[in-house]
């Protein structure tokens, strides 16, 4: 049985079906056609449809299939050498294109059939007619195949012009058959001859390979003849055929060899080589080959699996390890396992920075917001590890300014200022990297961040040089940070600057910077609305609150410290202690603060005992393991209010519970640490400590009073301290009064 799709089938059946499809298109009663009934008629001849005889029709179509397979026979030097694929293409690509045209050839027929000029004429209709379609199709119409495309479609065209039968959908699926008929004598002729001319071909290159390389009579017959095949078809020459096979046979020999040694793969990989060797032995290269590429997809697929699950526990490794970092606290070690981490579980190498960048803010924010220190230990180490990995400016100063912020926010609750003096190192060096001509919001975001260092560092000196340079750090971010542009960043470097007037205007006598102070936090709140940000609003309204009470304090009246009052208390509605403990325990303490100032000018103690509860509830968050300064503030003020509650009772109760405030706040705020902090506890002690020994004529206790406020002065004229001196110095005259009073000296 002959394979209707072999190639020497194809190349019959295709042309014939070109002769067909032109033939059809050149004949048709009304003249003009678009190649509808061709291309159906085309498909059933293609597809091999069983012969469909027409009783009535059949002698018209036995009479012009033999019209066309004779015209079409007239060439067998270019029929008989078109490659079989070409042909098939030929066949559907001018059958599809045929039915795009409309052409009149209804008038060209009858001029035809009267001419006695029809070769010229027929020529020039194909002609016309690859005009038409050579912008549709090169491969029809292209220099190689142009003749034999022109010289089928003016056979067929003749064949048309000179029938005199009409031609129907019905006869055309006849001729289509007809014309397999034909493919299958035509096909087992052309398949004999190349058969044996090919045998003759192969056996004489076997021959000479054989007799060039001995070694090649080790290649089994079948595979041999094989390669043979697969090699003449991409060659001109005997010689290069012989070179390619000599090749092919150097490759076949050392994988037989490679296979007959075996392998220290594994038995499962010589298995599959096994059954390749077997393949390959009979000539059977596609399936040797598929053998290969299914085995190596189950590897592949194994492999993966394999990684993937090594990959998961060396994370699980890591994580373990982390956990024990943290519990032995090794903040160092914990970066470090987290990076790792990274580089295991993120392919991407560029992805790292960003991914450990997150991680940063993780744990920074965890620090920051939830009071735990080690945390931001641990934020410190990953910002120097970013460092470490930075590749350009942006990850270098992005790397810096992290730095910064890990080490302000831990160093604001440390009692010394290393920390807060490498934040502003940070700060400055990550603006080397992010410059204002290249990242202008990233410079201006660090010069709002060196800006808070600044500050923090100056709440802790004597003088107002850090703070001066806070304010010019503020304003030089505002300088990009504009309400326009990013609102939010304005209104948050807005309260920042509020931030360092307020303790600027503290240091002062009059009252203009804590206005100005005012004016930044109410700006602030122009665009930081409840709504929008409510943990923002509520820190702007606290900070609100303690410049109003500066000014209050200053004052005669209360109106300030009303409104500042109003301030926390609405602060205090969004920052509940779950959501932000640290930062309800400073509200509640800055509300006490104000509570007291209101209490000092009323008679009653309502407002004072409101105080002492204020600062009793700051102190239950800010404890001396976590914020050990603001602690010692709490409870400086703590000792305050209590003193001044004890000033209006007879007994001592309430001024020894100021005396045990005052004494907890200077075992943070010690003379080394921070001298002004430690000699405002110490004045307040010894103020109390003298009031107290008065009133018991306990002369040892008030000459010991009278002994720390003389060194408590000294401490603020050496550090030209005026705002606390002249309390110190009243307290230092009454209690030397007392003293006169008490012993009669």
């Amino acid at each position: 049985m002959v394979n209707f799709l072999s190639h020497e089938c194809l190349e019959k059946l295709g042309t014939i079906a070109i002769g067909i499809g032109a033939f059809i298109y050149g004949r048709h009663e009304e003249g003009v056609i678009k190649m509808v009934e061709g291309a159906s008629g085309i498909g059933a001849f293609a597809a091999g449809k069983a012969l469909k005889k027409l009783e009535n029709e059949e002698e018209t179509a036995q009479a012009v299939f033999a019209e066309v397979q004779k015209k079409l026979s007239n060439r067998p030097d270019l029929l008989g050498n078109v490659d079989p694929y070409i042909a098939a293409n030929i066949s559907s690509e001018l059958s599809r294109l045929l039915e795009k045209m409309d052409f009149p050839i209804g008038d060209l027929q009858i001029i035809a059939q009267k001419s006695g000029a029809e070769e010229g004429l027929f020529a020039a209709l194909a002609e016309h007619i690859l005009e038409g379609l050579a912008p549709e199709s090169t491969t029809l119409c292209d220099n190689i195949h142009r003749p034999i495309t022109k010289y089928i479609i003016t056979e067929a065209i003749k064949a048309g012009v000179h029938s005199s039968q009409t031609i129907t959908n019905d006869i055309l699926i006849t001729l289509g058959n007809k014309a397999i008929l034909v493919a299958r004598e035509e096909g087992e002729k052309n398949r004999a001859h190349t058969t044996s001319e090919s045998d003759r071909v192969i056996a004489t290159l076997m021959a000479a390979i054989n007799a060039q390389n001995p070694s090649s009579k080790a290649v089994e017959n079948a595979a041999m003849i094989e390669l043979a095949k697969r090699i003449l078809p991409t060659v001109e020459t005997m010689e290069q055929a012989l070179a390619e096979l000599t090749n092919a046979v150097s490759i076949f020999l050392e994988m037989k060899n490679t296979i007959a040694q075996g392998t220290n793969a594994g038995e499962l990989v010589q298995i599959v080589l096994d059954k390749m060797a077997a393949l390959q032995a009979q000539g059977k290269f596609d399936e040797a080959a598929n053998e290969a590429t299914i085995a190596f997809e189950k590897w592949e697929k194994a492999e993966q699996e394999r990684q993937e699950s090594a990959k998961q526990q060396g994370i699980a490794f890591l994580d373990a390890g982390i956990n024990q970092d943290i519990l032995r606290r090794d903040a160092k070690s914990t970066a470090d396992r987290m990076l790792r981490k990274i580089q295991l579980s993120v392919a991407i190498q560029s992805e790292h920075f960003l991914k450990l960048d997150a991680v940063f803010t993780e744990y920074w924010e965890r620090g920051r917001d939830k009071g735990i220190n080690f945390d931001l230990e641990i934020a410190i180490e990953i910002a120097n590890a970013q460092f470490t990995m930075a590749i350009d400016a942006n990850q270098k100063g992005r790397a810096k300014n992290n730095l910064g912020n890990a080490l302000q926010t831990l160093g604001g609750r440390e009692s010394g200022t290393v920390r807060l003096e490498a934040a502003v190192d940070a700060y400055n060096a990550a603006l080397q990297e992010w410059t204002r001509d290249k990242v202008p919001l990233q410079w201006a975001m660090t010069q709002n961040n060196l800006g808070n260092a600044l500050k923090a560092l100056g709440e802790r000196e004597s003088g107002t040089e850090r703070l001066e340079a806070a304010v010019d750090a503020y304003n030089a971010a505002l300088e990009e940070l504009t309400r326009d542009k990013v609102p939010l960043d304005w209104a948050m470097t807005q309260c920042n600057l509020g931030n360092a007037l307020q303790t600027l205007g503290g240091r002062e006598s009059g009252t203009a910077r804590l206005k100005e102070a005012v004016s930044a936090y109410r700006l602030a709140l122009e665009e930081r609305i409840r709504d929008k940000v409510p943990l923002d609003w509520a820190m702007t309204q606290s900070n609100l609150g303690a410049a109003l009470t500066a000014i209050g304090e200053r004052e005669s009246g209360t109106e300030r410290l009303e409104a500042a009052v109003d301030a926390y208390r609405a602060a205090l509605e969004e920052r509940t202690r779950d959501k932000a403990p640290l930062q309800w325990a400073m509200t509640q303490n800055n509300l006490g603060n104000a509570l007291s100032a209101l209490g000092e000018r009323e008679s009653g103690t309502e407002r004072l005992v409101a105080a002492v509860e204020a600062y009793n509830a700051a102190l239950e968050e800010w404890t001396r393991d976590k914020v050990p300064l603001q602690w010692a503030m709490t409870q400086n003020n703590l000792g305050a209010v209590l003193f001044t509650l004890g000033g209006r009772e007879s007994g001592t109760e309430r001024l020894e519970a100021a005396v045990d405030a005052y004494n907890a706040a200077l075992e943070e705020r010690t003379r080394d640490k921070v001298p002004l902090d430690w000699a405002m506890s110490m004045g307040n002690k010894a103020n109390a400590d003298a009031i107290i020994a008065a009133r018991g004529k306990d002369c040892p206790r008030l000459r010991q009073a009278i002994a720390d406020l003389q060194t408590v002065i000294a401490v603020f004229e050496a550090a030209d301290h005026q705002g606390y001196l002249p309390f110190c110095r009243h307290a230092l005259n009454r209690a030397q009064a007392n003293l006169g009073a008490v012993s009669g000296e």
